[in-house]
């Protein structure tokens, strides 16, 4: 093993034999509750072997390795490794989710601005081809609302689509 380079703590350390390995992955697996006696009863558990001792305690052996490999350290270091895979997943989901729906966001302002255009269209239309003394006043106040109405909801929701996006900047940004 002396030729190989070690990646992690977690990864077997020179002069450390295949069962002093295999025990400290056992451990390093068993999660933030682990201890050397928990991990020898699932050693145990997992093979069917009987239980050692009343005390149902691990092997005098397995303590030695957990100190002279210092099982506790790189246990640690493991678990650090996993949250910090765990979150990148976290981030690249929320990230994507982020993505797609300033997608969704600006998809939904392009088609309210053309509703909103065709709108203006035809209320034009309908003014150049209307005879002045034809006009029901009534009705053309709440089309003209109709149309600030369309481009407000157009304009929010594009400006939220882009903020979206200047969100998403400032937590690459943090990501760094």
């Amino acid at each position: 093993m002396s030729d190989e380079i070690l990646a992690n703590s977690w990864d077997r350390q020179e002069e450390e034999s295949a069962a002093a390995y295999a025990a400290f992955c056992i451990y390093r697996d068993l999660g933030a509750s682990r201890s050397v006696d928990s991990a020898a009863a699932a050693s145990r558990q997992a093979t069917g072997k009987p239980q050692a001792n009343k005390k149902n305690r691990a092997p005098d052996v397995w303590f030695s390795w957990s100190s002279r490999f210092q099982w506790v350290a790189r246990a640690r270091a493991y678990d650090v490794y996993l949250e910090q895979r765990a979150r990148g997943l976290r981030e690249a989901e929320h990230m994507k989710e982020l993505e797609q729906y300033r997608d969704q966001a600006r998809k939904g302002a392009a088609t309210l601005w053309i509703a909103r255009n065709k709108l203006m269209e035809r209320l034009t239309r309908r003014l150049d081809n209307i005879n002045p003394d034809q006009i029901d006043v009534e009705k053309l106040p709440s089309f003209m609302r109709a149309v600030a109405y369309v481009t407000e909801v157009a304009l929010n929701t594009q400006a939220e689509a882009i903020g979206v996006r200047q969100l998403e900047t400032l937590l690459d940004d943090e990501g760094e």
